[in-house]
């Protein structure tokens, strides 16, 4: 049988590199390869050709990201704020419905509310609920009025510095006092926003006066609104009420700045302080006008029980008060701390911008509270912080020494900047009045 054979051109070594879409040129019959497209490729280690493409494999299997587990979403989006957030639900209808969810709205801090969208603020209501730690600060009570209410008991820190904030609003957000019936005394309702804060702030709050007498009754059987409450900051607020014992409506309080309230009357601050707080480790009383007489009754008015509840909290064991034998040994000294119990920390005091004070009077104070007769002995060291320059004494030789060394740093500064302008020398002001000088001339 005859076999044919039929022979057919070989193909350009070349052509198979070429990408989908290339075609090299009819009209020459001996085309010149691209040196970057066409140059060959060079045999692999094997020495087996490389002329044909590899294969790919099975298209990889993934997952939607609304596919994801709750929990993972959860710390993946705990990475964006509230803004981010609230862009992000808007780009399909699976992000919109997984983003409903208020508990990943757990940090919510606007610190310019004027720059946000509208409809941003009117979407915030329906996941504050799930809100720890909301910071809305330069915020106006109209705004507040609305999202306030929307807070759970799921909030710990509340920072509402420099807003319109009323006492109406705080009040609201603990839970309005109902009737139970015709007859019966008020009673809080249950499930309030701050029965969990630890933290709030309304420094600069000039619409709030009284809301802590209003949401803690001086009566023994109301509960406190605040048991929780470590951090308090009412500085450069209009407050002018405070809630007598500190102790018993502020049990776990550790900060508290009453720093530059203008409307708080010295007698009432005074009987104030008289009971403070067992865990009590910062105490701000800057620029309030105060002598060492206001704070000679420091814990004065707190006895043994509130010592052996500070020492409960501090051992981590319930202890029970010691008994006094007899009313003769209330003046006699406490027994020192056993060496086994752990020391107490001490208390720091704030007392910048009390011009009234002096060297003499605060080591007074400090001899007064360390004494044995004193309510205050044998609880915490007192630590405290003034302004840099005080009067020695209220003697009038001490005030003339402290205007005649003021006079004189005064008067130094000058004799040096007259000096330097005799010698043609030229100090800060001169070269920034040629500086101003001569930017107005441009």
């Amino acid at each position: 049988m005859a076999t044919a054979a039929v022979c057919t051109p070989r193909e350009h070594p070349h052509t198979r590199l070429l990408e989908p879409g290339w075609h090299l040129p009819t009209l020459n019959p001996h085309p010149t390869p691209c040196p970057s497209r066409c140059s060959p490729r060079p045999p692999c280690r094997g020495g087996l050709s490389t002329n044909k493409r590899r294969k790919l494999g099975a298209a990889a299997h993934f997952r939607l990201f609304e596919q994801l587990p709750v929990e993972l979403v959860e710390r993946i989006v705990g990475h964006l704020d509230v803004e981010e957030l609230w862009r992000l639900r808007r780009v399909n209808h699976a992000f919109y419905a997984l983003l409903q969810d208020p508990r990943l709205y757990g940090d919510v801090s606007i610190p310019h509310l004027q720059h946000l969208d509208p409809h941003l603020v009117a979407f915030l209501p329906s996941v504050l609920s799930g809100t720890r730690h909301f910071s809305l600060r330069s915020c106006p009570s109209s705004t507040l009025s609305t999202l306030l209410p929307a807070c759970s008991s799921h909030l710990t820190t509340l920072d509402l510095s420099f807003s319109g904030v009323r006492d109406l609003d705080l009040v609201a957000l603990a839970g309005l006092p109902v009737l139970d019936g015709p007859g019966s005394t008020a009673s809080r309702r249950q499930g309030g926003a701050l029965q969990n804060l630890r933290a709030l702030r309304v420094k600069g709050c000039r619409r709030l006066s009284a809301f802590l007498g209003q949401l803690c009754p001086t009566d023994g059987g109301a509960e406190t609104a605040f048991p929780s409450l470590e951090t308090i900051d009412l500085s450069w607020s209009s407050l002018s009420l405070l809630p007598l014992p500190l102790s018993t409506h502020f049990p776990r309080l550790v900060e508290f700045n009453l720093s530059t309230t203008p409307y708080l009357a010295l007698p009432h601050l005074a009987d104030a302080l008289a009971d403070v707080p067992p865990q009590l480790a910062l105490l701000d009383l800057s620029h309030l006008g105060l002598c060492a007489r206001d704070l000679r009754g420091l814990g004065s008015a707190a006895g043994d029980a509130h010592l052996a509840a500070g020492d409960a909290v501090l051992v981590g064991a319930s202890t029970r008060s010691p008994a006094r034998s007899s009313p003769a040994m209330a003046g006699d000294a406490r027994p020192p701390p056993s060496l086994s119990s752990p020391a107490r920390p001490a208390l720091h005091l704030v007392l910048s911008g009390n011009d009234a004070l002096t060297h003499q009077s605060l080591a007074a104070l400090r001899h007064h509270w360390a004494a044995p007769h004193s309510q205050w002995a044998g609880r915490r060291p007192v630590e405290v912080e003034h302004s840099p320059v005080l009067l020695e004494s209220d003697d009038e030789d001490d005030v003339r020494r402290f205007v005649e060394m003021v006079a004189g740093v005064v008067m130094r500064g000058e004799g040096e900047e007259e000096g330097r302008r005799s010698r043609g020398e030229r100090g800060p002001e001169d070269e920034e009045a040629r500086a101003r000088s001569a930017l107005s001339s441009r």
